[in-house]
């Protein structure tokens, strides 16, 4: 099987898109649906899920706000509070990731992430690594592809596959 696994903030959307960081309220009301990103994400036929930093709150919230909710149930969202706050890049965060995913050894993991030490440690899993964002220019290794937003790296990958070598 494979799993498509995304990181929320500074992935799904950029920081760019947000007017004030600093009032909460200005923060959260400054999130625009993301409409293209939707249409996407529902045509991919593989499994999606959030594996995030965040709390679930705040997950919840800006996928809300992004129009992506009903893409992602609860059992689809990995958040920091769910598990101890244990975060990304600790090796606990993506083994509470993997089992609550049900990830196995044999499923292809790609995961789009804007960080890249988060992007390291996946790779020691053998995930896929796609990093999003202003750190595209970067030539680390353990980074795959490389894409300035989360649209163009779904639509790369959307024609890869039906396009691609099989």
């Amino acid at each position: 099987m494979k799993y498509y696994v995304y990181d929320l903030d500074n992935t799904l959307h950029s920081p760019f898109e947000c007017d004030d960081t600093e009032d909460e309220d200005k923060y959260y009301a400054s999130f625009k649906k993301k409409h293209f990103l939707k249409h996407l994400m529902k045509h991919i036929n593989h499994k999606q899920c959030i594996f995030t930093n965040g709390n679930y709150p705040h997950a919840d919230l800006v996928l809300k706000k992004l129009g992506l909710r009903r893409l992602f149930p609860k059992n689809r969202v990995v958040s920091s509070d769910m598990f101890e706050y244990q975060y990304k890049p600790s090796p606990e965060s993506y083994e509470k990731a993997i089992e609550r995913f049900n990830i196995s050894d044999d499923d292809e993991v790609y995961f789009f992430e804007d960080t890249l030490e988060n992007l390291e440690a996946a790779k020691k899993l053998k995930w896929k690594t796609i990093l999003v964002g202003d750190n595209s220019k970067t030539k680390e290794p353990y980074v795959d592809w490389k894409f300035r937003n989360i649209e163009e790296a779904l639509l790369f990958f959307k024609i890869k596959e039906k396009f691609g070598k099989k």
